[in-house]
């Protein structure tokens, strides 16, 4: 029993990767931007339920397009040879977006546009600083 299920696994996997290979050989033509975002289209319902679910707002076709060439360039290896499923596609991009928008630090919001504010907090010397000095006539 194990032999026929190793057989058909093997098969599977064989056709998986011919027809992955015939994908290939025909994008070559295409343009290479066309070929990785071809290497894993997700189904934009369920890519924004799993955003969603990640506390992350969703996201229009064009901003996921966006985000699959960095991410379908980034796997792309292990996309031609077949070696990640859906699942684990669905869950490296939400990973990939969570990671790059809590690496970004926002900005930190100005309160006021009042260019003297920032002096604010420094004291201030009343005191006299200049003393009238008498100079030599035969100094030059």
């Amino acid at each position: 029993v194990q032999l026929v299920n190793r057989n058909q696994f093997s098969n599977e996997t064989d056709n998986r990767y011919i027809e992955k290979n015939k994908n290939i050989k025909n994008t070559c033509s295409e343009n290479p931007v066309d070929t990785v975002l071809k290497l894993w289209t997700p189904d934009l319902d369920s890519l924004n339920a799993w955003l969603q679910r990640s506390g992350i707002t969703k996201m229009t076709q064009a901003e996921v397009d966006g985000w699959l060439l960095e991410i379908n360039g980034y796997y792309s290896t292990k996309l031609e040879a077949g070696l990640l499923t859906d699942t684990q596609m669905y869950t490296n991009f939400v990973k990939w977006i969570k990671r790059n928008f809590s690496s970004r630090k926002p900005a930190q919001p100005q309160t006021s546009r009042n260019v003297n504010d920032a002096w604010a907090n420094n004291p201030v010397q009343y005191t006299k600083t200049l003393e009238e000095a008498e100079i030599p006539e035969d100094w030059v």
